[in-house]
């Protein structure tokens, strides 16, 4: 049962934080977002790493889920939330500076 939850919680993980970063971004922006390879891959890879961890952490566990067990799944959880977020919000600082520093180099 824990192994089918934890799958379904990666399903759930990949279709709401790849979604809603981006939904939030096209209300903030009022423009869609392009998705760029790079931002892409990275949040791939975290989902693959959340979703082969637990089985991982199951097996080692002989198939229980015990107090140790959630504490570093949820906390798997929370580093890929903060890694993705650092990601997005780095990337869109980082074009926005460049963006600027090219408007004055060509007085546009």
């Amino acid at each position: 049962m824990a192994v089918a939850n934890s799958f379904g919680a990666s399903i759930f993980t990949l279709l709401f934080c790849l979604g809603l970063p981006w939904l939030v971004g096209y209300f903030l922006k009022s423009e869609a977002n392009m998705i760029e390879e790079i931002n892409f891959n990275f949040a791939g890879i975290c989902l693959t790493f959340t979703s082969i961890v637990p089985v991982i952490l199951f097996r080692v566990n002989r198939w229980t889920l015990d107090n140790k067990v959630g504490t570093v799944l949820i906390i798997l959880y929370g580093i890929f939330i903060i890694l993705v977020g650092y990601e997005e919000l780095h990337r869109e600082y980082i074009d926005t500076k460049i963006h600027t520093i090219i408007q004055k180099l060509t007085g546009n």
